[in-house]
């Protein structure tokens, strides 16, 4: 019975909350807020977020003008669009680099802003998923201008299954081919 207390406060933690988010939501500017002071606005504009071979960004634009910028963007880093696709209120751009590796581009609106994900790649390349974050943002305007770059930043991750860095095979069985051979288990 002492324990009842305890139980209905963290329930109503989990209740109170939002949900599970990894990252926080961007709002439009408004009229109140310093940022509508400027196109590129007066605080900074977020960074993309990395994880699992996806960079993340919300951008307070709607997804007709991002797709349009996601497109200039890809062009600016010599990314093919191969094909342009719609599931509902979700679009998705695909498109290769020119070392054949693929780009996918997801955008899900969610009224005030739209949610920009990015995966190059199978295991995800960290440094060109930002830079073509970046410069979709620099495209919406959020960032200032920059140039384009030479050369595309490109780190593509290795394969977690089959490493080219794991540990050989006459390594990982050394030991038992070095092993005295017993015909006994009690020798």
């Amino acid at each position: 019975m002492s324990r009842l207390p305890l139980v209905v406060a963290s329930a109503g933690m989990f209740v109170l909350t939002d949900g599970c988010a990894m990252t926080a939501r961007v709002l439009p500017p408004t009229a109140e807020s310093p940022a509508a002071a400027s196109p590129s606005g007066d605080r900074p504009a977020p960074s993309p977020r990395y994880s699992t071979g996806r960079a993340m960004q919300d951008f307070a634009f709607p997804s007709g003008k991002v797709a349009a910028a996601v497109l200039e963007a890809m062009e600016d880093l010599n990314i093919t669009v191969t094909r342009r696709d719609h599931d509902g209120p979700a679009s998705q751009i695909e498109g290769r680099t020119p070392n054949n590796q693929t780009v996918t581009v997801t955008l899900r609106p969610q009224k005030p802003i739209t949610h920009v994900s990015c995966r190059v790649g199978l295991f995800g390349d960290e440094p060109l998923s930002r830079t073509l974050l970046r410069r979709v943002a620099v495209r919406l305007g959020t960032l200032p201008p920059e140039a384009i770059p030479d050369g595309v930043p490109s780190a593509p991750a290795s394969n977690p299954y089959f490493s080219r860095d794991a540990v050989s095979d006459a390594e990982m069985m050394r030991d038992f081919i070095e092993a005295p051979y017993r015909s006994r288990p009690d020798m």
